[in-house]
């Protein structure tokens, strides 16, 4: 069997300016769900995160969806995927979850 990985998340927020998870809430003037705000923000990245964070994990449904880290699998043509992750790669970007792997350059 073969075994098959998605890029590393780098918290983008694509997900999140797609469509709103089951916990979510979308938000029409901005385009994107109503908890998904900036965390960090840099000359050409910026990190986002879920206001709803902490009351979502606890929910055990929650495993699944939302898949927080799990992974992305949206990276073709993500502008704000690639900016995000040079940022980390070069060190102007904080995040926990960042796997060296897929490193556009």
């Amino acid at each position: 069997m073969e075994t098959i990985t998605n890029k590393p998340c780098v918290q983008c927020g694509f997900c999140c300016k797609k469509t709103p998870c089951g916990y979510g809430k979308w938000n029409a003037e901005k385009h994107q769900c109503e908890y998904l705000i900036s965390l960090q923000k840099g000359a050409n990245f910026e990190i986002f995160g879920c206001e709803k964070y902490s009351e979502i994990v606890k929910d055990p449904n929650s495993v699944v969806s939302p898949a927080f880290g799990a992974g992305c699998c949206m990276s073709l043509c993500n502008t704000d995927r690639d900016n995000n992750f040079r940022a980390v790669v070069n060190g102007n970007a904080n995040l926990s979850r960042v796997i060296d792997a897929g490193v556009p350059k």
